[in-house]
């Protein structure tokens, strides 16, 4: 049996706008409830993967007789996944041919033996296996955004296909599918990441369009078809994205980000279900890729109810803007969702952000003022943000605990005004929230250095001055005020 966690997929919604480029499906019947329920039925079948699992084939023709047999009876769908399935589990993407740009033979009797293949090869492998159970299917060859493509620098020309992927026929309705990215993906080292990805098992049209651009425009399966123009206009979409059921509500239509003039950063605004959680990240493009610290800062409206992705460049260049997206009750990594790209060609003034921390977004709080994260010394700033649900807030100054005030908890908003310390310093807010009997804390700091010490590093010393850290035991959220914190955001 194998190892692979199958994650049920939700009926995957419409997100096309009338005013998006991406257009609609030609088969408007093609994904109705009975279909996505079939699908499901098929996709969690124990007994399909246990029975696939054990196979040991030992030539083409044996693997073909073990696949007419299981699949004879069964719904076309079931057929379809029973291919896609064993593909996934047994055929690897064959990265040192592909990275030396000598190709073997990607015929199936090749493919099989080697059990590695390119794209043509999985794409081949699908056919032949669907050819031999007489389920209607042909290949596609075209262009995608796929490993070594960038919104900010398209290294990877589109003169010629550089893909293969399928398309089936079940019940007068056609379907595209990619055993290749169903089957894994290659990481930024470089390495086969072997991952069953369901996303790539019969997708909608109008979604994978972000990503595969076929040479004839037919097989887009796309009343108004796309242009290569509009092809590449498109932000680089990745699979969780749709499965999220994200939305993109600025910039429309585009993987150009702006930045107005007289602005310091560049927003995103991005539609999310409740249960979903965002992040985001700046870098630059020079030789190589360059990260911003305290560039990218993200923040749920909640007036609005939409999240807000902002963006501070460091100066004139290129640079990758990239959203990432996790369920809310997922303790592990966010995963890539889009990617756009923000060209600034006149330098800005140099802006940096608070430093966030993971219970900032949890908790979905909102910073209205100071976005700043570099504050005056010796001033008098107020400090203006949104913490739902909280028991208390209080502020540090430079380690030392000022009087609770200025939070109401009814509207969750937290409002007062301080005065910065004359030498510099941190500048913390503490929020402590009750979850069964438990104390829970977040916590930020401002830096307020700026000019004020020429020749320091301030970003180095916003990183390395006030080092949050929170542990998570049978007690509670627990902080250390030496270097470090459990923080909510940093200035």
């Amino acid at each position: 049996m194998s190892n692979k966690k199958i994650i049920p997929i939700k009926k995957f919604p419409v997100l096309i706008d009338d005013d998006e480029i991406t257009g609609v499906p030609i088969d408007s019947d093609a994904f109705n409830d009975r279909f996505y329920q079939s699908r499901q039925q098929a996709i969690n079948n124990e007994f399909y993967r246990t029975t696939i699992d054990k196979w040991k084939p030992t030539s083409v023709n044996e693997l073909k007789s073990l696949m007419i047999k299981f699949c004879f009876n069964k719904y076309l769908l079931d057929q379809a996944w029973i291919i896609f399935y064993w593909i996934s589990q047994n055929i690897d993407y064959d990265i040192v041919s592909y990275f030396s740009d000598r190709l073997p033979n990607q015929d199936i009797e090749s493919v099989f033996k080697t059990r590695k293949g390119v794209c043509s090869g999985f794409a081949t492998m699908f056919k032949t296996l669907a050819d031999c159970i007489q389920l209607s299917c042909h290949e596609i060859s075209g262009n995608t955004k796929g490993f070594g493509y960038s919104v900010n620098n398209q290294v990877k020309k589109f003169d010629h296909s550089d893909h293969a992927w399928n398309t089936i026929e079940i019940n007068h309705h056609l379907y595209l599918i990619d055993s290749t990215w169903g089957s894994g993906h290659i990481d930024n080292k470089r390495q086969y990441k072997k991952e069953l990805n369901l996303f790539y098992f019969c997708i909608r049209p109008e979604q994978i369009i972000y990503s595969h651009l076929p040479e004839n425009s037919k097989d887009q399966l796309l009343l108004k078809p796309l242009t290569m123009k509009q092809f590449l206009i498109l932000p680089k979409v990745y699979s969780y994205f749709f499965d999220f059921n994200l939305k993109i509500i600025s910039p429309k239509n585009t993987c150009q980000a702006e930045m107005k003039s007289n602005e310091f950063c560049s927003e995103i605004l991005i539609k999310a279900p409740d249960n979903i959680h965002l992040s985001c990240k700046i870098k630059k493009i020079i030789h190589m890729e360059q990260k911003i610290i305290n560039g990218d800062f993200i923040q749920y409206d909640n007036k609005n109810k939409l999240w807000q992705c902002l963006f501070a460049p460091n100066g004139v260049g290129n640079y990758e803007l990239t959203v990432y997206a996790k369920q809310s009750i997922d303790t592990g990594y966010y995963h890539g969702a889009v990617e756009f790209n923000l060209n600034v060609d006149v330098q800005q003034q140099n802006f940096t952000f608070p430093t966030q921390y993971a219970l900032f977004m949890q908790k979905m709080c909102q910073l209205f003022e100071p976005l700043n994260g570099i504050i005056k010394r010796a001033s008098k700033i107020t400090i203006h943000c949104f913490i739902p649900s909280a028991q208390s807030v209080m502020v540090i100054v430079n380690e030392e605990f000022l009087d609770e005030e200025g939070y109401d908890k009814v509207t969750g908003i937290f409002k007062r005004q301080i005065n910065t310390p004359k030498r510099g310093g941190t500048v913390g807010i503490y929020a402590k929230f009750d979850s069964k009997n438990r104390e829970k804390w977040i916590s930020g700091y401002w830096r307020s250095l700026s000019t004020d010490y020429p020749g320091r590093d301030l970003k180095t010393e916003l990183r390395s001055t006030v080092v949050y850290q929170y542990y998570v035991g049978a007690s509670a959220l627990k902080y250390q005020l030496q270097a470090s914190y459990s923080p909510l955001a940093v200035y």
